[in-house]
């Protein structure tokens, strides 16, 4: 239960962050090899959607972010998030 609590907490301060600005921050992938990612959620520096309507359902399971590195969008599961630099 603690772990989850920690996770939690984490992503909460993760999208905190992101909503005003540029964030590093790691997380496990899939493969089990760890990366650091820069990303943003912040509105005026996510590109402009070419179609209205095209939103996806919403997992609880995934975060979703802007990768400013690859400039594209990125997810990764929530129990796989380490911490923010």
């Amino acid at each position: 239960m603690r772990n989850a609590m920690v996770k939690a907490w984490g992503i909460f301060k993760l999208k905190g962050q992101m909503l005003r600005g540029i964030v590093k921050f790691f997380y496990t992938k899939v493969d089990g090899s760890t990366r650091m990612a820069w990303g943003t959620l912040k509105a005026d520096l996510l590109p402009q959607q070419a179609e209205e309507g095209k939103q996806k359902k919403a997992n609880d399971t995934v975060f979703s972010y802007w990768d400013t590195d690859k400039q594209a969008f990125r997810c990764f599961k929530v129990v796989n998030f380490l911490n923010i630099a």
